[in-house]
């Protein structure tokens, strides 16, 4: 990940001494432009204490492709139609989105602008000038007291599976979202949580906090959804700041 004219900072000392350790790594290499380890990254995204700016732009290597390099940025109106794509694929032949008929690129223009008013992340990752992945946070709940809490979306382009794609996104994500007022992100996994994306869910901090049962029906089956959740900042331990509350 490189972090463009910028330096990560540190938001406060950290416990363990590995984590600390992971921020300085991370830092350093940030300020010398250098892409720093994607298990630095992770060692980071584990912790409350990392903050990333909402305008940087992540560089990191994908797991499984020493010699490409995954760019983790905005999604612009131009990755829309890609977007759509991948999208689609996921709506028609799995089960990630509860969705049946893909929605169009007007309709996931509309979702990616009320994202934005939230001032929540949107992004995607581009790997070799392709659009292998996106990922978003948007609103746990609508009303009011849930305002702390936002739920992950992750979609991965089906050509670049197996590549690191959805870890890299889904940490940026956790990072951006660190750096806002919000205190909780939840995930929503379907097939009760038995695919992948549990286990990339967990590698990055999020706990299993239950499963509701036969709630989807899809593809001639009823689906479990599991519930994951992981801390962001202070959670719980500390009441919204004066800056927070008018979020």
């Amino acid at each position: 990940m490189r972090a463009v004219d910028c330096e990560c900072p540190l938001r406060r000392p950290i416990a363990a001494r590995s984590r600390r350790s992971a921020h300085r790594r991370v830092a350093r290499r940030a300020h010398r432009s250098t892409p720093p380890r994607l298990a630095d990254i992770d060692e980071c995204a584990h912790s409350s204490d990392f903050v990333i700016p909402a305008l940087f732009v992540f560089e990191m290597k994908a797991t499984d492709a020493p010699t490409s390099s995954a760019i983790v940025r905005d999604a612009t109106e131009h990755d829309l139609e890609a977007i759509q794509a991948i999208y689609a694929h996921h709506v028609l032949t799995g089960v990630a989105s509860f969705e049946e008929t893909p929605p169009s690129v007007d309709d996931l223009r509309a979702r990616r602008e009320a994202v934005r008013r939230h001032g929540l992340p949107y992004l995607v990752a581009e790997l070799d000038g392709v659009v292998a992945g996106y990922a978003y946070a948007t609103p746990y709940r609508p009303r009011s007291a849930y305002r702390y809490a936002i739920e992950d979306s992750t979609y991965v382009n089906e050509a670049c599976r197996g590549r690191g794609i959805g870890r890299v996104l889904l940490a940026a994500l956790i990072a951006r979202c660190e750096a806002g007022p919000w205190r909780q992100m939840i995930a929503v996994i379907a097939d009760g949580g038995r695919g992948g994306s549990t286990s990339l869910h967990r590698a990055l901090g999020f706990e299993p906090i239950g499963t509701l049962r036969g709630v989807g029906f899809k593809h001639g089956r009823w689906i479990d959804t599991a519930l994951m959740q992981r801390v962001l900042g202070d959670g719980a331990q500390t009441p919204p700041s004066n800056a927070d509350a008018s979020h």
